[in-house]
């Protein structure tokens, strides 16, 4: 029973810590994202007359903005479960938090795949022509 209980908090603690790191995680998203909107501005500003360029850095704020969106959409989501985890009594695991937590697991994973390679694509498209 004082080993389950141990191993409750530990895994508590450890899905906890986890949260913190993916919320640490996506204000560093969301800082880029607001780096690469400055980035597609100043090109803009440097070239307002080529209507390909324009419409790829249309294209790419919308690309941009749905990112934010999802970067907000998954913080709510993980506050909530940070919020619920640390509600949750330490004796008995609750598995509807667990999959919530692989759950969220998976978008970050995915968030920060698709997030790279719009970074990736952004860079090679506007570095090249600013």
């Amino acid at each position: 029973m004082l080993n389950d209980l141990s191993y409750n908090k530990e895994k508590i603690s450890q899905a906890i810590s986890e949260c913190v790191a993916w919320l640490t995680s996506l204000n560093l998203l969301k800082d880029e994202s607001n780096e690469l909107k400055n980035t597609l501005s100043e090109v803009l500003d440097n070239n307002t007359t080529d209507r390909a360029l324009i419409a790829e850095a249309e294209n790419f704020h919308n690309l941009i903005i749905e990112r934010d969106e999802y970067i907000k959409d998954i913080a709510i989501d993980v506050k909530r479960l940070e919020k619920k985890i640390k509600e949750f009594p330490s004796k008995n695991i609750d598995r509807h938090w667990q999959k919530q937590q692989q759950k969220l697991r998976n978008e970050m994973i995915y968030l920060e795949k698709d997030f790279a390679k719009m970074r990736e694509d952004f860079y090679r498209k506007f570095l090249r022509t600013g």
